[in-house]
């Protein structure tokens, strides 16, 4: 089976599950991460992203978030909606953070 490719943008969906804030991606098969502390999870959110689709697409991703962590919270606290999107660096921006 051939690897996939790197999407270009993965939708991030926040949820809270008892006392931990996890994030998942439908677009990714098996991707999750989670804390007991909302900030904690949203940091490590974009390495874990960038980690997970490296390895299942055999390839270098790195994505940036579309929010802060504080525009993350004005989301929430508006209702807009759980979502977070992730878009996937051009190989230049890739090239500028080595």
């Amino acid at each position: 089976m051939a690897p996939l490719s790197a999407p270009a943008e993965v939708n991030l969906i926040y949820r809270n599950v008892g006392k931990t804030h996890v994030f998942t991606a439908l677009e990714l098969p098996g991707f999750h991460i989670g804390s007991s502390q909302l900030a904690h999870v949203f940091q490590q959110a974009t390495a874990a992203l960038n980690e997970h689709v490296s390895k299942l697409c055999k390839c270098e991703a790195k994505y940036k978030l579309d929010y802060s962590y504080e525009g993350f919270l004005a989301q929430i606290e508006s209702h807009t909606g759980p979502v977070v999107t992730a878009r996937r660096a051009s190989t230049g921006e890739m090239a500028s953070h080595h």
